[in-house]
């Protein structure tokens, strides 16, 4: 335990710890005890007699503290905000989130770093206990998988090193001392909850020659390495899932040094004394400067210059053996090769010899080199290389090779090269550049093989089964590589000349003769070109002439390659290659060409389209003149045949207009015109002005009129069936026509014309009807043709039919008078009804055009009966039978007033069979043809009869319609009655029908009414009343739902005074007594209190009436409910509110305009004291008995907030009185006690003593609930429980004194500089692996242990009359949230001894311990001021009075 341990001290002031029976408390601050303290916490009985100073130790890990641990636990309390302002060691604070993020860090940053090279600990756990919560949950857990399996050799090295150390220092030690371990070992990480990652690392531990590295420094600087703790032992470690992954630098844990290889470096370097650099000349260590100065220095140098790489090479001798699956792309990230990209500085610099010394120590046949896979097997090079005869030795899926027995590779060449060679058995050497240069530099430099093309020409004839099989491209290469030296004559033979086929020529010098060849390939002259470019597309000949490619020489080869051989076929050399001419490709052509006939014009096409494109885009290629290929049949047409170029009839090119896909082509080709294929003309790259002898154009409109002329069966063979999109296509065609042509003849033939409102095409001859063409302004909106069918009109909808009919054909063209008259109007009245509307929509659209011409129209039209009629709410679908009616007949629908007076069956209405957009004029015109937009009197009592006989059996609808008559009459009282006089319009209804109107309206039992209950009926004006009064007698009289604003008409109905009071009054009766209170009760009471209110001031006789009948009457409405007047006050105290009962309410708002009404009635203006006490009675439903606690009520907690609102209300109205209150006015008051429960006042008592006395005594009496304050209680005059018991305690002491010798906690600040907050795990994994632990675990405690302690007490169901005992009171503040440590080792004496001697350890001279400095247990400084321990029997801790 060391001077790293100084370390926590970022984080804390007070760190404690338990191991195995010991509890120890360390107090740098001398803030509590004498710089800390130990305890025997089972023989002195700390859990017994200080319970909550072991509550977090039991709360969070359930140790009972009352039997030895099993190893050591540390508990760091987090220094708090507070806490950082009174240290003298730091002012940094710490909470549990800074916590978790430093276990984030180390977790992903050293997890498994840190057990790379210890001996002992193979278990770390980091977890989190949450507030309330009593079970730590996991956070991260590194362990090794295979610890049992490689305990052994992970200690060999450390365990034999202080003996061997021992021997060295007594001059007894001789011979070779350097030992080696070697192991695979598996890590597991969890993170959270996530899958378990698992990684593998080789690790290699060496102990170097004691008694050379012992000489040699003894003679270099006369010391001792013995004396200064000096061992060269070094260690390596690879990850074996991680290529990318940079090493880092260890002094047994790892330093904040990143190494520029993959490789985690070990060793027993001079570091400086905060353990985070190697130590240097610069380093402020006291110790005296000079030749120990540079013993340090020289140190380092040696364990990287020499120890370092004799353990590499021999690691890299074992690594084969030790992961015989490696991967050979990865193979050589295990050496001391430099990253590019890794980090620099000083190691970097230290490590720049490493690869050349690791070099210098491997031996000639040290098989520590990549050889070819090992998939590929080793082939014959006698004569060659005699030392490769035997190559059996392979890692993984490689060979293995040395210097002596394998080829280097030729830097000359490409690097693929070398990839091909070895594929086919060759002994190269698959060597990083880096390596390479090293090995030239070393002294096996004279030993090297390196690989040339005289050799591997020697090794293809040797070992032809190897390479004639493998991929094309590595042939390829191997023929360019072994051409390189231009040695042709060792060539002959091999069948390396690749064909266009995918097969290869054998190589023949001309000078041999052809015959008794042997060559893979049927051909022995292969062809090359025909150009100089080796690039191929799809028109090049081996991409057209698949049965001949075995005759060319392959384009897909290196151009490099590409150019020699067609060099050499031009005459540079003795090859059997030649270049390809025109006449070949002429032979070739006839000779696939399926079908070839010299005496036929047209031949099938069958599957030969394809092959045909490919050869005119070959034409076009090298350019050739067609007159070469005339006799050939190379014209592919739409027929499917293949017609030769030069024939007697022509073929036609399919684009028009510069379009390929049109729709002229396909209505031409059905006449018998002749066109070449479409995709042919598509894709043809060829010229086509050197085509258009051979093919014409469909633009020589002309030729192809002729052309349909001249055919035999004209005109037969035009007269077809066509679609209509068929037709414009042929009339568009046919526009550029020139009117005096007389091939213009041709188109009266053409089946392209239509009829005005038919589909059907026809032609023009022969024909024997008279052909007209609509008035220019109706053709798009002529309706429907109604003339004889004698008559015909041509359809010109488009400008080119137009162009046809009238500039070419003639047709004459009618004016709109002449048609409307002549052809329309006088067959109106034959025309069916779907016919008839359609005429009258075009007809009304040019209405005003004809009436202006022909006045008398009007007067016809409007008393002829054409117009279609229904009722109001026409059915959607068009009815059957359709009634017409003259337009005088007729009401308007948009009149809503009107139409909504009659019923669904009444046809008065002109029907709505046209659309919306035509709908206005429509109405407009019949308007102007005198429909009615206006009822009179007679109708109106028309309308009265109606509903009079239909009421009975349609009572809603007819209760509808009449609240609508009603607004009818209403809305236009004045404006029927003339100059406002409704004399006048009494007179005019008189006059109109000969009855009194007026007196028809005030006497029948007409106006639509509705009762309380919503029932609609039928009353007399006498018998109702407007809406208006609906709140003052809705529930006593029916109503008419409208609010009238006609005077006149509320005069002449006798509507025009207020109700009688009678009335009003058993209105607001029937509204308090309606057992489900009413949706508008509110509204009604306000509007009933105002007209009292208006009635007491105009005649005070009727406020006397008020009274009279509402004595006794519940009739106040508040909250909800109906109170009588003795119920209700019109001020009523704020804390009350919700919490009163039903007993005293206070008048709404809205109703307190009324407040000289109410007072009036006996309503009061302020609550008194007695009704509060009555309030709080009502929650107590036996107030006669309160001693009787098997019947008291206990309350809910609603009921015991509203209770002691009411209470505090009390208490606030005896201080508005400024005077105590006479006992006998509170001596009813309940007040609510600890149990909820209702007590009289002066049987209760309010706990002033709080924890100063004990709950056993409090139960005997009757405490007030914590709700009631105590300023409430005195001003009631409660009685108090100080005045009944008195407190008093004794304390004992206990413990030994056990603290750190050195006082000042500036000591401590200055230590924890050196080691930052980070440091914390390193260094008590330091110091759990020096111990010989093997798990250690984690934990964030954020609970808070300072709160109440009953699940203590409760655990240890013992002594439960002690509470909040702490070794001092002060200490309360190091129970919150802490981080603990626990490992499975325990302290011994001496570990104790080393803890109190602050900066000096006990470490220093054991060189089994990683520690050195004696002060690594400082570190928990960081964290509190307060650190204490368990360990055995005692409990410690340390403490700063």
């Amino acid at each position: 335990m060391g001077v790293g341990f100084n370390s926590i001290y970022h984080i804390t002031d007070s760190p404690s710890f338990i191991t195995g029976d010991q509890y120890v408390i360390l107090d740098p601050h001398d803030w509590y005890f004498d710089g800390g303290i130990r305890y025997d916490f089972i023989n002195e009985n700390i859990v017994t007699d200080y319970p909550d100073q072991l509550t977090p130790f039991i709360n969070s890990f359930g140790i009972p503290c009352d039997k030895k641990l099993n190893g050591t636990i540390f508990r760091y309390p987090l220094r708090t905000a507070q806490d950082a302002i009174d240290s003298e060691i730091s002012k940094n604070e710490y909470d549990p989130i800074k916590i978790l993020t430093m276990f984030d860090k180390f977790y992903e940053n050293e997890s498994i770093n840190c057990l790379l090279f210890l001996k002992s600990v193979e278990s770390i756990k980091i977890l989190e206990l949450k507030e309330n919560e009593f079970v730590p949950k996991l956070l991260y857990s590194i362990e090794i998988v295979n610890a049992k399996q490689i305990r052994k050799k992970r200690g060999l090295v450390d365990r034999s090193i202080g003996s061997l150390m021992k021997d060295l220092g007594e001059k007894k030690l001789s011979g070779n001392t350097i030992l080696e371990s070697v192991f695979v070992v598996t890590f597991r990480q969890q993170k959270f909850d996530e899958e378990p990652k698992e990684s593998q690392w080789i690790i290699f531990n060496w102990l170097g020659d004691l008694n050379a590295a012992a000489t040699y420094f003894n003679e270099t600087f006369k010391r001792k390495i013995v004396d200064y703790k000096l061992i060269p032992n070094v260690g390596i470690a690879v990850p074996l899932n991680d290529p990318e992954a940079f090493g880092r630098l260890f002094c047994f844990l790892p330093l904040p040094i990143l190494l520029p290889f993959r490789v985690s470096l070990h060793g027993h370097f001079a570091v400086s004394t905060n353990r985070r650099s190697l130590w240097s000349a610069t380093d402020g260590e006291d110790l005296a400067e000079g030749t120990l100065a540079k013993l340090k220095v020289s140190w380092n140098q040696y364990l990287f210059n020499v120890i370092l790489p004799q353990a590499w090479a021999k690691f890299l001798v074992h690594l084969p053996i030790e992961v015989p699956e490696i991967n050979i792309k990865e193979f050589y990230s295990f050496w001391p090769i430099i990253k590019e990209s890794g980090p620099g500085g000083f190691v970097n610099n230290q490590s720049k010899n490493l690869l050349l010394n690791t070099i210098e120590n491997f031996k000639i046949a040290d098989k520590v080199f990549c050889g070819p896979p090992k998939s590929f097997s080793l082939g014959n090079i006698s004569g060659i290389l005699p030392s490769c005869q035997k190559i059996l030795t392979s890692c993984g899926s490689f060979h293995l090779l040395s210097i002596e027995n394998g080829f280097l590779p030729d830097e000359s060449t490409n690097p693929n090269i070398s990839k091909i060679i070895e594929s086919i058995g060759f002994p190269l050497i698959n060597i990083n550049p880096k390596i390479y240069e090293e090995l030239k530099k070393s002294h096996h430099k004279d030993s090297l093989n390196i690989c040339s093309p005289h050799f591997v020409r020697m090794y293809l004839h040797q070992n032809k089964s190897k390479w004639e099989n493998i991929k094309r491209d590595d042939i390829i290469s191997l023929f360019e590589y072994v051409l390189k030296d231009q040695n042709y004559a060792e060539l002959d033979g091999l069948t390396m000349i690749p064909l266009s086929d995918g097969t290869f020529g054998t190589i023949i010098q001309q000078k041999k003769h052809y015959f008794g060849i042997k060559s893979k390939s049927k051909n022995l002259v292969f062809y090359i070109g025909p150009d100089y470019n080796n690039s191929i597309n799809d028109n090049d000949e081996r991409n057209i002439f698949a049965k001949n490619l075995n005759k060319f020489i392959d384009k897909n080869i290196p151009t490099d390659l590409w150019n020699l051989l067609y060099k050499g076929a031009q005459g540079e050399w003795d090859l059997n290659i030649k270049i390809l001419i025109p006449s070949v490709v002429a032979n070739i052509i006839t000779g696939e060409l399926s079908g070839y006939s010299v005496g036929r014009d047209e031949i099938p096409l069958n599957d030969s389209c394809e092959w045909i494109f490919k050869i005119w885009n070959n034409f076009k290629e090298r350019d050739y003149d067609l007159i070469e290929f005339e006799e050939i049949h190379l014209l592919p047409t739409n027929s499917n045949t293949l017609r030769k170029l030069k024939t007697n009839q022509k073929c036609f090119w399919n684009s028009f207009n510069n379009k390929i896909d049109n729709d002229l082509q396909p209505l031409i080709e059905k006449f018998g015109i002749v066109f070449v294929d479409k995709q042919f003309e598509k894709r043809i790259t060829y010229s086509k002005s050197k085509l258009s002898k051979y093919v014409i154009g469909l633009e020589n409109l002309t030729e192809v009129l002729t052309c349909l002329n001249v055919v035999a069966t004209f005109p037969k063979n035009v007269q077809i069936t066509l679609q209509p999109q068929e037709m414009e296509i042929i009339i568009n065609y046919l526009r550029c026509l020139s009117p005096d042509n007389l091939i213009n003849n041709i188109v009266k033939y053409l089946p392209i014309f239509s009829e005005v409102g038919k589909k059907d095409l026809i032609a023009l001859e022969p024909s024997k009807r008279t052909w007209y063409l609509l008035p220019s302004g109706d053709e798009k909106n002529y309706g429907k043709i109604i003339a004889p069918n004698t008559m015909g009109f041509l359809d010109t909808s488009t400008s080119n039919k137009r162009f046809l009919l009238e500039s070419i054909i003639k047709v004459k063209r009618l004016s709109q008078q002449e048609y409307w008259t002549k052809f329309v109007i006088p067959y109106l009245g034959s025309q069916t009804p779907e016919t008839i509307e359609i005429v009258i929509i075009k007809l009304f659209e040019r209405l005003q055009l004809l009436l202006s011409e022909n006045p008398k129209l009007k007067f016809d039209l409007g008393n002829i009966a054409f117009i279609p009629a229904s009722t109001i709410k026409q059915k959607e679908k068009q009815e059957t039978h359709v009634e017409l009616k003259k337009p005088t007949e007729l009401y308007d629908p948009e009149n809503h007033y009107i139409s909504g007076l009659f019923f669904d069956d009444e046809r008065l209405f002109p029907a709505k069979n046209f659309s919306e957009k035509f709908r206005d004029n429509f109405l407009t015109s019949l308007k102007v043809l005198g429909m009615k937009s206006y009822l009179s009197p007679s109708d109106i009592i028309q309308r009265l009869d109606v509903f009079a006989k239909r009421k009975k059996d349609e009572i809603i609808i007819v209760h509808k319609k009449s609240l609508k008559l009603v607004q009818y009459i209403d809305k236009n009282y004045d404006k029927l009655s003339g100059n406002n006089n409704p004399q006048l319009f009494a007179r005019s209804l008189f006059t109109s029908s000969n009855v009194d109107l007026p007196l028809i309206l005030q006497n029948r039992e007409w106006i639509p009414t509705v009762d309380s209950m919503g029932k609609k009926q039928f009353s007399k004006a006498n018998e109702c009343r407007s809406n208006k009064y609906k709140n003052l007698v809705g529930l006593v009289m029916p109503i008419i739902e409208y609010s009238f604003e006609n005077k006149h008409f509320i005069k002449n109905m006798q509507w025009d005074s207020s109700p009688p009071v009678d009335i009003v009054i058993a209105q607001l009766k029937a509204c308090s007594s309606m057992g489900i209170i009413h949706e508008n009760t509110s509204k009604i009471c306000e509007e009933i209190y105002k007209y009292m209110n208006d009635e007491m001031n105009r005649n005070k006789s009727n406020l006397d009436k008020f009274k009279e009948e509402l004595k006794d009457e519940k009739w106040i409405f508040c909250n909800g409910k109906f109170y009588s007047s003795q119920r209700v006050v019109i001020e009523l105290d704020k804390n009350l509110g919700s919490n009163n009962t039903s007993l005293i309410v206070e008048l709404p708002f809205e109703f307190k305009h009324y407040k000289e009404l109410f007072k009036e009635m006996g309503v009061r203006q302020k609550i008194s004291i007695p009704d509060l006490i009555s309030i709080i009675k009502e929650f107590h439903p036996n107030t006669t008995n309160t001693t009787n606690t098997d019947t008291v009520k206990t309350l809910s907690s609603e009921e015991l907030h509203k209770v002691v609102s009411v209470i505090e209300l009390i208490a606030n109205r005896i201080n508005e009185q400024n005077s105590s209150c006479e006992s006998e006015s509170l001596k009813d008051l309940l007040v609510p006690s600890t149990e909820c429960q209702l007590v009289k006042l002066y049987e209760i008592y309010y706990d002033d003593m709080k924890t100063r006395l004990d709950d056993n005594e409090k139960n005997e009496l009757k405490i007030v609930h914590t709700l009631i304050s105590y300023s409430v209680a005195k001003t009631l005059g409660m009685k108090m429980l100080a005045g009944k018991f008195i407190d008093s305690g004794a304390n004992n002491d206990y413990g030994e004194v056990y603290e750190q010798n050195e006082q000042l906690a500036v000591r401590i600040s200055n230590i924890i500089r050196d080691y930052s907050v980070g440091s914390i795990f390193n260094e008590f994994l330091q110091n759990a692996d020096d111990a010989g632990a093997r798990k250690i675990s984690f934990i964030i405690d954020e609970r808070d242990n300072r709160k109440n302690n009953k699940w203590l007490l409760s655990f240890l169901n013992k002594n439960s009359d002690k509470q909040n005992s702490l070794l001092s009171d002060e200490m309360n503040q190091w129970q919150g949230p802490a981080l603990w440590i626990y490992n499975d080792a325990e302290f011994t004496q001496h570990d104790f001894e080393s803890l109190k001697k602050l900066g000096m350890g006990g470490k220093k001279n054991d060189k089994t311990k990683i520690g050195r400095f004696g002060i690594g247990f400082n570190c928990a400084y960081h964290l509190t001021d307060l650190p204490s321990f368990v360990i055995s029997f005692y409990y410690v801790f340390f403490l700063n009075l």
